[in-house]
């Protein structure tokens, strides 16, 4: 095993045995990995991991049944169906909801981009 993978593989674990009410979940890693892939080290990954779940309530998003997904999925399809109908429109040609759309996005790794926290290195090693 690598030495990013052998890291992740420790965040991971930490996160999952240290919060009980998500556990592991799918994603959980694409998003632990962006820490580890900016240079960070595994243990100031976990605890950044750890504040993005607490204290900016990403943890949430990421409990079971997804309950803040499915507002913000709302919260998207409101937002474009009042300012971006044809975007919309073309989302709806292609997906019966919005929520297949993040659906799908979430299980190919593309979701973060939809409601991500920008992560800049700088920011994160200071």
């Amino acid at each position: 095993m690598k030495l990013r993978q052998k890291q992740l593989k420790k965040v991971l674990i930490a996160l999952a045995n240290t919060d009980k009410e998500i556990g592991y979940i799918q994603g959980l890693n694409v998003f632990a990995s962006t820490f580890l892939i900016n240079d960070v080290c595994d243990h100031d990954a976990y605890w950044i991991a750890k504040y993005f779940l607490k204290k900016m309530k990403l943890k949430d998003v990421m409990k079971s049944e997804f309950p803040k997904l499915k507002l913000l999925t709302y919260q998207m399809d409101v937002f474009l169906y009042n300012y971006l109908p044809e975007i919309r429109d073309h989302f709806v040609e292609y997906f019966k909801t919005l929520s297949e759309l993040t659906y799908i996005l979430g299980n190919t790794g593309n979701f973060n981009h939809l409601f991500h926290i920008p992560l800049v290195p700088h920011f994160i090693c200071l």
